[in-house]
This record gives structure tokens, sequence and C-alpha cells, in this order.
């Protein structure tokens, strides 16, 4: 009997160790997860701090189409239509989410990222260099070209150079050596422009006719054209033309990009086509808007949104040249003349600014 008490005291005083040791455990817990929430409070990064009270006015994109909403005295209306009923508590709601957001993560390291990027472009474009460029061009390497159908191997594609093209658009110069750069777009023309249609294969659909002049997306001027090579090699795609045209441009070789502009120019002349739509895979085919590329390049356009600059450098006319120019934000007229003494001086006007406005 002694001994079976003595049992229940231990197991008594057992349980109130265990209950004692929970309890220890979970207010540690607790308070190990309030310090974390304070740390995590600690280290946000608030994007928006406002009081919603303050807020007057917004606006928000929705599917392409911009949203504005006013607030009048207490009442918030649609800017595009003032009769339209206000969902007052869901309106309230999305303010006060936007008034306090926080960022998941913040860019401390702006030259350590950029060093990295650099280094992996740099990687790349070595790679492909050493890989694919031919003394000519670049081609497509497959062990066996045929083993895959719509395959181009060893052609001279017009599109070769579509990265270094669009390199040069976001102002950021030669990414592979300008030499091979040079010379592949030199290649591209004399390889892929076509001076007659008659006497250019096209199996699929013709795009030019007779006389008429293009530049095709690919040719085999050394060989080994696949057996099923990609279907439309021999067509006439004026975006294609567009891009080569300023590929030419950028690498000072402006009679051959004229040359090009003019034949497509001739076709889409308003008598045997539409000057303002390129009838491809379509009517108003988007691709023909690289001819926007085309005419920055001649008007040798460099601009830096963030260092807010912009510098001219035109390739035609150099001593009488005037020219449109867009930045996104402005838009307006540059002149360029020459002094009797050989002197080149610009004069920039800014017709529209949104910034001002």
């Amino acid at each position: 009997m002694q001994k079976q008490k003595k049992q229940m005291i231990v197991l008594v005083i057992l349980l109130i160790l265990l209950i004692l040791a929970y309890i220890g455990v979970h207010f540690y817990s607790k308070k190990q997860e309030e310090k974390e929430n304070a740390k995590e409070e600690a280290e946000k990064i608030q994007v928006t701090d406002l009081e919603v009270s303050d807020i007057t006015q917004f606006s928000y994109v929705l599917d392409g189409t911009t949203l504005s909403f006013t607030k009048n005295g207490t009442e918030w209306t649609y800017d595009g239509d003032q009769s339209v009923d206000i969902d007052e508590s869901a309106l309230e709601t999305l303010l006060n989410k936007a008034s306090a957001i926080t960022a998941s993560d913040e860019v401390t390291e702006y030259d350590d990222l950029a060093d990295r990027y650099r280094k992996l472009a740099a990687d790349g474009a070595g790679k492909l260099d050493k890989v694919s460029w031919n003394g000519e061009f670049y081609e497509q390497v497959l062990d066996n070209v045929n083993a895959y159908r719509y395959q181009y191997g060893k052609g001279c594609l017009s599109d070769q150079l579509l990265g270094q093209y669009m390199a040069f658009n976001a102002q950021l110069g030669y990414i592979l050596p300008e030499e091979h750069v040079k010379k592949a777009v030199q290649s591209v023309f004399e390889y892929n422009f076509v001076e007659k249609a008659k006497k250019n294969v096209h199996a699929e659909r013709a795009y030019i006719l007779n006389d008429e002049k293009g530049l095709t997306p690919c040719t085999w001027p050394n060989g080994g054209k696949p057996i099923f090579p990609f279907v439309y090699y021999g067509e006439v795609w004026t975006g294609i033309e567009y891009e080569v045209a300023a590929l030419l441009v950028r690498t000072d070789q402006v009679n051959e990009a004229l040359t090009i502009v003019k034949a497509l120019r001739d076709r889409q002349d308003g008598f045997k086509r539409n000057p303002f739509s390129e009838n491809e895979s379509g009517y108003y085919y988007t691709r023909a808007m690289a001819s926007w590329a085309v005419y920055e390049a001649l008007l040798g356009y460099h601009y830096d949104m963030r260092k807010q600059e912009q510098s001219f450098e035109p390739k035609l006319n150099e001593d009488h040249f005037d020219g449109f120019w867009c930045n996104g934000r402005q838009w307006g007229v540059v002149h360029q003349r020459k002094d009797n003494d050989g002197t080149l001086y610009q004069t920039t006007e800014v017709l529209y600014d949104a910034v001002k406005m």
C-alpha cells in the first residue's frame, strides 16, 4: 500500500512537470514567434505609406484600359462616366491595400548584379560566336540537319542577327564581335537580296512578282540545303527586310540599306499594293513595324531615359538634315546644318512634353 502511494506521488509530480514544461515551451514558442514577426516587420521595405483619407484621386490599368476615379467630398466617381454606381466598400478595400504596399525583396548590390549579367551575356556571345561563325555569317550547327524537319543548317538566314538588332534598338551596342556583325549582315544582303522575283524560287506564298526586288529569308550559298528546309524560305517578308536594313545602317552600310527599303516601298507603292498594310500572314501585319528601327538608325538616335539625355548622328544629308524624334515622353524635330567653315551644328525643338503637360 505504501509502495503504491509513493508511485502515485511520483506520477503526479511527473504530470505537473510535464504540464509546466508544456506551458514553458508554449510561451517560449510564442515569444520567438513574436520576436520573428517583429523582426520581419522591421525589415519590411515600405513602397507606399499613405493615409487612405488623404487620397482624392487614383487610377489603375485593367486589361490594357486605364480606369480613373475622383473623390468628391465623401463620394467616389468614375471619371469615364460619373453616372456609374461605385461600390464604395470594394474601393476602400482596394485603397487600403494600395496604401501600404511592401516589397518582397530589395536589390542593393546593383554592381554585383550588373557584373553577373554582363558575364552571362559575354559568355553566351562568346560561345555563339565560336560555335556558329563560319567566316561569312552565323549558321545553325546540327550533327545531322536532315534528322529534323524545317531547319536551315548551313544556310545564310536573314534573321540570324535578331538579338544584335534588338541590342542596337535598346542602345546596348555590339553584343557580338563588331567585324563579324558587319560581315554577317553584308553576307545577308549579298546572298539573299533578289534582283528579279521571276528568278527566285518560292514554293509557298508569292509576295514578289515578275521583276520586283526583295530580300528572302534564307539561301544556301555554300550548299548544304536540308531535304526539308524551313517553310517560307523563298518568300519575302517586309519585317525582316526592315530589320536587315536597320542592321545595315547601324554597321555603316547605308546604300545597301536604302536599296532594300526602296525595293520594299516600290512594291508597296499604293498602286500595286497598299502602302500602309504589308499583307503577309494577314492584313496590317505588325512585323512591318520594324520600319521604325530603320528610321531611328538613319537618325543616329541615342537616348538614355535614366540620365534624360539624347543625341543625334544623322546618316543621311549630314550637311542639311531635318528629322522627327520621339522618346516616349516627348517628341519634336532636330535640325543639323553645316557652317561655311565645315562645322556641324544641331538645334532641337520639343513640340510635345508629357512631363510638363
